[in-house]
């Protein structure tokens, strides 16, 4: 749903990956299964992203904390050290831990 332009533009794989990483929602939960509190993260950490996203336009790499910034890419998760895990959904490559998103 977060890659759905028609609901929320700009949205892309690492914004949606960052997104749901920070809000604690695995990138294949059904939109409808969300409780009331799990969408509230997810509208919170949207704004917030986006607005680093707009301060960080201008540089050529995305944040070196982003989950999945292009440098680290099948690296560990920064907040249990697991194995990042990637899935496509939806025909798009989901990037997530599989111990910090429920």
């Amino acid at each position: 749903m977060l890659m759905d332009q028609r609901m929320i533009a700009g949205v892309g794989n690492i914004y949606a990956d960052e997104i749901l990483f920070e809000a604690k929602v695995r990138p294949d939960r059904i939109a409808s299964s969300l409780t009331s509190e799990e969408t509230r993260r997810i509208h919170r950490e949207t704004r917030r992203i986006l607005r680093r996203a707009i301060r960080t336009a201008s540089e050529p790499e995305f944040p070196s904390d982003f989950l999945v910034s292009r440098d680290a890419r099948g690296a560990m998760c920064k907040v249990c050290g697991n194995a990042i895990e990637k899935k496509t959904i939806g025909g798009r490559t989901a990037h997530f831990c599989s111990v910090c998103q429920v």
